[in-house]
């Protein structure tokens, strides 16, 4: 048995368009959010690899160089 309402049709029609509507914008504007923050994290994993890969490599020449240092000292003597 189907619900009775006992506003006008017009009303109904208008209010549930409405409803609709609203609710269309806010998962809209979440789904426009996601995608923003999926770019956001993917560029900031890109951004952390290479501040990582950068971190190695001057690890790695300092490395070199304190064993030269050392090398160095330990041939002056």
């Amino acid at each position: 048995m189907p619900k009775q309402y006992k506003s006008s049709t017009k009303r109904l029609v208008r209010f549930f368009e409405e409803s609709r509507d609203s609710w269309k914008s806010r998962a809209n504007n979440y789904q426009e959010e996601k995608r923003q923050m999926k770019t956001k994290i993917r560029d900031l994993e890109r951004s952390k690899e290479l501040w990582k890969n950068k971190y190695s490599n001057l690890k790695e020449e300092l490395d070199i160089i304190k064993k030269k240092m050392k090398y160095k000292k330990k041939s002056s003597h």
